[in-house]
């Protein structure tokens, strides 16, 4: 347990260290610097999850014997639940992430639906019925089997809310692609317009080309939803 404490506290300190800066970037609407720190977040949790877990496994003997070498039958049992539950470093750190992650965009709600979901809900769900079929070492499995549940919900969760990393930068693009259309529906409609007149041969004043300027920007305006539309 002890153990598990040094190897998580790893993923906690990175979560908690990086949860400013998303908080930051969220704030500031920088979508673009917020999606890069997710991205390179979960790079780097997934390699330091991979190599605390094969750490783990190589060095449960040494670690082990540390704190029960007195006695072999509990240092067995200690080594052997130890192997088992270092599986949990490899689902572990995305979730302590997910709901720091959370906590950082201002929803609590999420956050705390994982981090409960994780330390008591599924654990408490595994413990029971693991113990039912494996015996001892369902209690070590259960905690396995809870962060993989919980990290399902990781999952779930970041799928649902994306758009606070990708939808706003969509957005942001197809309103552009819009201005530029109506931009060039309000040119041609100029350019036709002095067609007209060129070929009727007439010469407008300012004060009588105003009038047709501003009637052609309002049949923009009001058909603003007609211009907007765009194919799929």
């Amino acid at each position: 347990m002890y153990v598990n404490f040094i190897f998580i506290a790893v993923f906690i300190g990175f979560s908690v260290g990086t949860a400013p800066i998303v908080g930051y970037h969220y704030g500031t609407d920088s979508r673009e610097e917020l999606k890069s720190l997710f991205k390179k977040s979960l790079i780097i949790l997934s390699t330091v999850s991979v190599f605390m877990f094969v750490l783990a496994e190589v060095f449960a003997v040494p670690l082990s014997s540390i704190f029960v070498g007195y006695d072999d039958e509990l240092m067995e049992m200690t080594v052997s639940a130890f192997r088992i539950s270092s599986f949990m470093f490899i689902f572990c750190g995305i979730n302590i992430f997910g709901s720091a992650f959370f906590t950082a965009l201002n929803n609590g709600f999420i956050s705390a639906l994982i981090s409960f979901g994780r330390t008591l809900v599924f654990q408490v769900i595994c413990v029971l019925l693991l113990q039912q079929f494996f015996g001892l070492s369902g209690l070590w499995l259960s905690v396995v089997i809870a962060d993989a549940l919980s990290l399902l919900v990781t999952i779930i969760c970041l799928i649902k809310y994306r758009d606070l990393l990708y939808f706003d930068i969509v957005d942001r693009q197809t309103a552009g692609r819009r201005q530029t259309r109506i931009f060039r529906v309000f040119l041609s409609a100029r350019y036709k317009l002095a067609s007209v007149v060129k070929s009727d041969r007439k010469q407008l004043s300012k004060n009588e080309a105003a009038p047709c300027t501003i009637l052609i920007q309002g049949a923009v305006f009001f058909n603003y939803p007609y211009f907007c539309k765009t194919s799929d």
